[in-house]
């Protein structure tokens, strides 16, 4: 069974990721090169509705991938995938509180769902939340950590 990570944009998963494994599998980037475009390009011509069927699939694939994924921040915003991750016995939350992700990606033009502004996102944050609770065997408080030190909680949960 693969070690999922999930968490609200921001929250540091693929840099966590990367750090871990360099071999991790990105979702979203598995997702731009099924769709041969980048996720907000396909967002604005074929709507959310298909991307998250796209994204259900090759979360579906991966199953019983033996690595570590990184998930995009809205993988718990469809139902087919809160199953698959709430099944699987290493699905690790990171959870940050919502000011420090706000200062982190406010300015971020690679984030489109910033433009909906502080109060918007903060609904979303709150929202997705609760899923991620829901769904995670795990969790890691990275809130005031640095990078460093959300890594080495991360390899503790892991034992490594």
């Amino acid at each position: 069974m693969p070690v999922i990570l999930i968490g609200f944009m921001g929250v540091g998963k693929t840099s966590l990721a990367y750090r871990l494994d360099p071999n991790y599998i990105d979702l979203d980037r598995a997702i731009e090169r099924k769709i041969k475009r980048p996720i907000a390009q396909f967002f604005e011509r074929f709507g959310e509705a298909e991307f998250r069927k796209i994204e259900h699939e090759l979360l579906a694939s991966y199953a019983e991938h033996k690595g570590l994924i990184a998930t995009g921040g809205g993988i718990v915003e469809y139902a087919p995938n809160l199953p698959i991750l709430e099944k699987n016995p290493q699905t690790i939350y990171l959870k940050s509180d919502f000011e420090d992700l706000y200062e982190r990606i406010k300015d971020d033009p690679s984030r489109p769902l910033t433009l909906q502004g502080k109060v918007g996102l903060k609904e979303l944050f709150e929202r997705r939340a609760k899923l991620y609770e829901a769904v995670a065997s795990q969790t890691i408080d990275v809130s005031q950590k640095t990078p460093d030190e959300s890594l080495q909680a991360l390899r503790e949960v892991l034992g490594h």
